[in-house]
């Protein structure tokens, strides 16, 4: 998804418009602390995703990874989700991280607690 966004170089128009349409898609609560839930289509593995077409092609792009682009995204990391539900966009429970930090949160899952993940946050469990 990055080259999307950093090769492609989206004009403030096109980034406007992908947040608008990224936004009909979230059920989102007033409060902070809970998940916004993805409420668009779903891949195989669970994950949410966009389908957009932009200058001519068509790109399925993560729904909790766009949700991150959309605050603050930085290509070459991963974005995980701290609170362990696939659907969730909300940005205060993304962490952007390399991957083998976001590959080391599914032992918190498997314990059913954090084990501390230095340098970067806990998970929300």
């Amino acid at each position: 998804m990055s080259e999307v966004f950093t090769a492609w170089g989206l004009s403030e128009r096109e980034k406007y418009h992908l947040r608008g349409k990224f936004l009909k898609k979230v059920f989102r609560y007033d409060d902070d602390d809970l998940c916004h839930l993805w409420a668009g289509p779903t891949s195989r593995d669970g994950y949410g995703y966009l389908q957009i077409v932009l200058r001519g092609k068509s790109r399925k792009l993560a729904a909790h990874r766009l949700s991150y682009f959309i605050g603050h995204m930085a290509p070459h990391l991963h974005v995980s989700h701290l609170c362990h539900n696939k659907l969730c966009v909300n940005v205060s429970h993304l962490s952007m991280e390399l991957a083998s930090v976001n590959l080391s949160r599914t032992t918190c899952v498997r314990r059913n607690a954090c084990n501390g993940h230095k340098g970067y946050r806990n998970c929300r469990l």
